[in-house]
């Protein structure tokens, strides 16, 4: 019986590299929305990766603007990521540092 999956490499050529750079784009941004309300450090991590990518992809590298901007937004990205990581109080099911001492008079 003939497979009837294409194989990877004839997938990777049908996608246009802009469909590609935009999907990241759009990852990221839903990435970054998602840590506003769930600050963790695996998300941070995923938002270090797509960034990554982003400042790779040849359509960043051909424009200088774009590519100064995603390096920024990586070196960013990669402080707040390993900060976040260092919190020895923090809990992963609310995303937050537990501040009880801060609060303990309220």
């Amino acid at each position: 019986m003939p497979n009837s999956m294409p194989d990877e490499m004839s997938l990777k050529k049908a996608i246009h590299p802009q469909v590609a750079f935009y999907g990241l784009e759009t990852t990221v941004c839903y990435l970054m929305t998602r840590f506003m309300t769930h600050p963790c450090p695996r998300i941070g991590r995923a938002i270090v990766h797509h960034l990554q990518l982003l400042a790779e992809h040849p359509d960043v590298q051909d424009e200088a603007e774009s590519n100064e901007v995603y390096e920024v937004l990586l070196e960013e990205w990669q402080a707040i990521t390993s900060r976040l990581s260092r919190q020895p109080n923090f809990h992963p099911r609310d995303g937050l540092s537990s501040r009880r001492e801060e609060v303990k008079g309220f």
